[in-house]
């Protein structure tokens, strides 16, 4: 019930400041998320789950937003280090 309450508590204030807001739960149809190979539990999602997601929000965002794209800005570049960093040493665990 808490949760429920909570998730209302959100919509409203989203409606009343005019945010945009994306529930995921609502929206398992759209990012394709399969229940028996995209959860790690009742409520949350896997690693596989995850990508579907920050791709369907990828793509929300794009839609809607001029987000310049970073990856060759040298400000940037700790930032590509840690990814890298991040794919090499998990690549193998994924």
């Amino acid at each position: 019930m808490e949760k429920q309450e909570t998730g209302n508590y959100i919509r409203q204030l989203a409606q009343k400041y005019n945010v945009p807001l994306l529930e995921g739960n609502r929206l398992t149809e759209e990012m394709q998320i399969c229940f028996q190979e995209d959860l790690l539990d009742a409520s949350h999602l896997n690693y596989y789950g995850s990508v579907k997601y920050t791709d369907y929000l990828a793509k929300w965002l794009k839609e809607r937003y001029d987000i310049p794209d970073r990856r060759d800005d040298i400000r940037y570049q700790q930032w590509e280090n840690a990814s890298r960093e991040f794919f090499q040493r998990e690549g193998a665990n994924i």
